[in-house]
């Protein structure tokens, strides 16, 4: 037999062995759990209901008491018994082998802290009653155990004359056992020694009979396990034998043998052996066969090889046009118009005419991807490309370059709607003019867009090389200065740089190098304007509005600052910074006990998108805030614009809980319908129509107006820009119930918000004053 066969058997005889002797523990603690219970039952037998007990432990009948005692002995487990006063005070006791004396420990040092009717069973440790009784505690070793129980009876204890007569009525009245009273104590020594081996003694036939079972069990494995072995040794040789080539010897097995398929496999295998042999010499030809036939698919490999490079020099080709032209207008791109400006410089030096770079950005361009959305905005680009190009004579072109399919380079689109004309070879600077005027009249024309008709106008600025700079950047950077200084004045003009729009753009180029970091500097902070409710005083929302203050320049105003972000792109991040912040100072305004209901915030068209609501709601949780603490405030550019992209994210902020509102309603020009396509929560009325709308009819008419429609379309409703008390009492009198404007408060900071929200209905004494005066009692 294997070695590792007989560590098999072994190892089953061990685990076999620990489960019996885990079998026999179990059997042997319930047995020690079932004499404990006997036992407990036979001392409290000989105490329950006996009258003459009761009597002689009222009494302290000493002699009486040592005849019962000599009753606890019958049992084997039991070593000593004693009976004691309610005071402890021990009256009888004796032990098994000492009738006159006993060594059982005090009542109060076995009994501890247990209740004075109550039932007592436990062992010592360490000098108090609080040692364990159980099973496993006796295996190891455990001390005695001690049983105490009070004598209990129905008479009333505290009288001095009763008799054996008063003791026997009072237990045949069978009283419940409110009425008992407690006249002495039993207690009982049991040796947990004899217990244990009563237990172990109970399950050693258990295992006896289960030792023999594993020893017959590990017979039985050795037979049948030397009776599998061996014809597997036998099988293992013989396939080490076919392992080494050996294949002469055949393996004889009985057919009645458990393995007589498995010899016959191998025996098979052996006579294939020399077929195989045979096999391999014509596969060997075969081979030399097939090695001639791969040397023609190589060839053929190599013309699809020569054919994918083909494509490689393809793909290069649209890799190199993606790189150097713009996929919308196909013009050239802000790479390849730097490098050709580069090129055109170095030539102009030589030459030494003056070269022209001309910077034009349609104006509000904006507006018609909100209004008619992105797809009617790529076909004006394309349109207005087509017309830069046309605008071109021959003795205007940049040059040509070495692609004959782009061999037009004079205009670029640098990025959005922003293009770039580079003239060269001028004879003077004024025809760069010339050229200017005729781009202008070009963009002018209406563009038709799906049936619509677009008009569209542009800026213009012009910087001339050597005269303004001579390198690409330079003049680059003057004449994008020239160009957004035409932005600020009338449209559909153009610009020549000078050093005067330099100095003039240096402000705000620099105004717009800080903005960039206000935002990481701490320099941004948000004031609030409260929305008061006209009937209570109470503050119903905060709108919080963006300031910027400047470590030079103080407080600048929004209107300063604001138009810069739009332009460099920087309206997400202030976004983003404004949510983040009025979620942290709403928490700080509950953590304080304060409550606001909502923080409203402005939110631009350029902000919606799916990146917004996940920074949104990531502001949300991170403060352990509810989404509907915070409303936006929509312009009307979103409610008109088609970008689904928009759509979806508020109607995923709408899911979420968020309000929505929609600002400066009455003077748009915004369908009804559009109404019901957003999921808006409240209208805010512009302040265009509050104002002054206690002398202007046609303004109080429009409030009344406003109101019934957003009653109809169970909107809530906010009058801005309020400022008089008589502006007040007529949107009260319209029934308008939200009210935000100078006439409660300006946008103040945190802290003063805070200072209003200290004082339950802050406004209310305002509102009462205004009505009283309305009334002519002020």
């Amino acid at each position: 037999m294997h070695f590792k066969d007989k560590s098999t058997i072994v190892f089953a005889a061990i685990i076999a062995l620990i489960l019996t002797l885990l079998l026999m523990l179990l059997v042997a603690q319930r047995a020690y759990d079932r004499e404990l219970q006997f036992v407990e039952q036979f001392a409290y037998g000989k105490t329950e209901n006996r009258a003459g007990l009761q009597l002689a432990a009222y009494e302290k009948d000493k002699r009486y008491l040592q005849v019962v005692l000599d009753e606890f002995f019958a049992s084997p487990v039991i070593t000593g018994a004693a009976f004691y006063a309610v005071d402890g005070t021990r009256i009888a006791g004796r032990d098994k082998k000492n009738p006159l004396s006993t060594n059982l420990p005090g009542l109060e040092v076995v009994r501890g802290d247990v209740a004075v009717a109550d039932v007592s069973l436990t062992s010592l440790q360490d000098g108090s009653a609080s040692g364990d009784t159980g099973f496993w505690t006796a295996l190891a070793g455990g001390d005695d155990l001690h049983l105490t129980a009070p004598i209990v009876t129905a008479s009333n204890a505290s009288r001095r004359d009763l008799a054996i007569e008063d003791f026997v009525a009072a237990v045949r009245t069978a009283p419940s056992m409110k009425s008992m009273r407690v006249v002495g104590y039993l207690h009982v020594g049991i040796a947990r020694g004899n217990i244990l081996s009563q237990s172990l003694t109970a399950a050693a036939p258990l295992f006896a009979a289960c030792l023999v079972l594993i020893l017959l069990g590990c017979a039985a494995l050795f037979v049948m396990t030397r009776r599998i072995s061996e014809p597997l040794q036998e099988l293992r040789r013989m396939a080490d034998d076919v392992a080494r080539g050996n294949t002469t010897r055949e393996l004889a097995v009985p057919r009645n043998s458990e393995f007589w398929d498995l010899a016959e496999i191998l025996n098979t295998i052996v006579k294939s052996a020399q077929d195989r042999r045979n096999e391999v010499e014509v596969n060997k030809k075969l081979l030399d066969k097939r090695v001639d036939e791969t040397q023609s698919e190589l060839t053929e490999k190599d013309d699809r090889l020569d054919k994918a490079a083909q494509e490689i020099d393809a793909a290069k080709s649209k890799l190199h046009e993606m790189t150097y032209y713009d996929r919308l207008t196909s013009l050239p791109n802000r790479t390849l118009f730097r490098e050709h400006l580069q090129l055109l410089l170095k030539k102009r030096e030589r030459e030494g005419k003056p070269l022209a770079l001309l910077l034009a950005n349609l104006d509000n361009f904006r507006r018609i991807n909100d209004s008619f959305g992105y797809a009617a905005g790529d076909l004006v680009l394309t349109e207005v490309g087509k017309r830069l190009t046309q605008c071109l004579r021959e003795s205007d072109l940049v040059g040509h370059g070495t692609d004959a399919k782009k061999a037009q380079l004079g205009v670029s689109r640098l990025a959005g709607d922003e293009f770039a004309i580079v003239l060269s070879n001028l004879d003077n600077a004024e025809s760069a003019g010339l050229v200017a005027q005729r781009i202008l009249d070009a963009v002018a024309q209406p563009i038709e867009v799906e049936g619509q008709e677009i008009i569209v106008s542009a800026s213009v600025g012009i910087a001339i090389a050597p005269e303004h700079a001579d390198d690409p950047e330079a003049l680059t950077r003057a004449a994008g200065v020239a160009m957004h200084t035409v932005e600020q004045s009338p449209q559909g003009i153009f610009q020549f740089y000078n050093l005067d729009l330099e100095k003039a753009g240096l402000d705000e180029l620099q105004l717009e190098a800080e903005l960039r970091k206000a935002i990481s500097e701490d320099e941004l902070e948000l004031h609030y304007q409260p929305q008061v409710d006209s009937v209570d005083g109470s503050i119903l929302c905060a709108e919080a509005l963006l300031r910027w203050d400047h470590p030079e320049h103080g407080m600048i105003p929004p209107g300063q600052f604001i138009p810069i972000a739009r332009t460099i792109g920087l309206m997400s991040e202030l976004g983003k910074w404004t949510t983040r912040e009025a979620c942290r100072q709403l928490k700080e305004l509950r953590d304080k006990g304060l409550e606001l209901p909502r923080i409203s915030i402005n939110v631009t068209a350029d902000e919606l998108s799916n990146s917004f609501a996940e920074n949104l709601q990531t502001a949300l949780e991170t403060n352990g805030l509810e989404p509907g603490c915070l409303e936006l405030g929509l312009s009307e550019i979103v409610v008109m614009s088609e970008d689904s992209e928009g759509y979806q994210c508020l109607q995923t902020l709408s899911g979420l809980g968020v309000h929505l509102s929609l600002d400066n309603f009455g003077i748009s020009s915004i369908p009804l319908s559009h109404l019901n396509l957003y999921p808006l929560n409240e209208l805010k009325i512009d302040r265009r129509i509050v104002s002054r709308c206690d002398l202007n009819k046609d303004n109080a008419s429009l409030v009344k107006t406003i109101i019934a429609i957003a009653n109809s379309l169970d909107l809530r409703t906010v009058a801005e820009g309020v400022e008089t008390a008589e502006e007040f009492n007529l949107l009260m009198d319209c029934g308008a119930r939200a009210v935000q404007g100078f006439l409660f408060s300006e946008p103040i900071p945190i802290h003063e918000l805070q200072r209003q929200l200290e004082i339950p209905w802050y406004f209310m004494s305002q509102i009462q004053t205004i009505k009283l005066a309305q009334q002519g009692l002020a």
